[in-house]
């Protein structure tokens, strides 16, 4: 081989090993990010908040998406974290958002996010954490509850033996869980309009069921607040039947997951 040729050789070889350094460390920096924080709506909320209440929303903004991760496989299955029910996964998400009011656009926005969506779509307190609602106004609640199902109580191990759903143009329907003797459980079904009230400083939901028998029956409930495994609970209280069934007596933001 000439001198010439071998000199072109080693030129090349040497122009090479720059190119494929900048290549792993290039691959590298892509592994090592984050794709929690990844999102321009993250970095806004990093902006506005500042690094010390950013930083406790973002581990507690991880915990939810991680426990919505595992809600999807088994609510119910505990591991170093706890179980991931429904109320868990919204306790988290709460918390982050108590932290840094911002991170109501990650929740809503992030793809990061798209399983803690999931976990929460359908649910009171989901507009809640996204700022769509206000839970005080009668106003957004209009809109906001459009979607929106309620639990009612849950005293054994088929859990929640009601439930109220609330669709558009002010419709919906109510249900009871039956029990069949052969141990077959379905669900009844009556269809409800529904409207919200001001009521003393106070929010009212008012719900007419369209029975069976072309006759009709109002429940009139307030909006109340508590707490339930960390999360804020908002429930609707019966008001004007005592002799209502027990399964309409009250419905709450959270549905029964792990009692069996």
């Amino acid at each position: 081989m000439s001198t010439i040729a071998r000199l072109s050789g080693l030129l090349a070889l040497v122009a090479a090993i720059p190119v494929a350094a900048g290549c792993s460390v290039t691959s590298q920096a892509s592994a090592d990010e984050d794709p929690a924080t990844n999102d321009a709506a993250v970095s806004a909320a990093n902006q506005h908040c500042g690094p010390g209440k950013y930083n406790e929303a973002l581990v507690h903004y991880k915990a939810a998406v991680a426990k919505a991760k595992q809600h999807k496989t088994d609510a119910c299955m505990e591991d170093a974290g706890g179980s991931a029910t429904v109320a868990e996964v919204a306790s988290e998400a709460q918390k982050a958002v108590t932290a840094c009011g911002a991170f109501q656009n990650v929740i809503k926005t992030s793809p990061w996010a798209g399983d803690l969506r999931a976990a929460l779509s359908g649910t009171f307190i989901y507009p809640i954490l996204t700022g769509d609602l206000d839970p005080s106004s009668s106003r957004s609640l209009s809109t906001a509850l459009v979607g929106v199902t309620m639990f009612g109580p849950a005293p054994g191990v088929y859990g929640n033996v009601g439930r109220l759903t609330f669709e558009a143009s002010g419709r919906g329907f109510m249900g009871i869980l039956n029990l069949s003797d052969d141990g077959d459980v379905s669900w009844g079904r009556t269809d409800v309009r529904w409207s919200v009230e001001d009521r003393g400083g106070a929010v009212a939901i008012k719900v007419v069921a369209e029975l069976d028998d072309a006759t009709e029956k109002t429940y009139e409930y307030l909006l109340k607040k508590d707490a339930f495994l960390g999360a804020d609970n908002y429930r609707l209280e019966l008001q004007n039947d005592p002799d209502a069934p027990g399964a309409y007596q009250m419905f709450d933001t959270f549905p029964s997951e792990c009692e069996a």
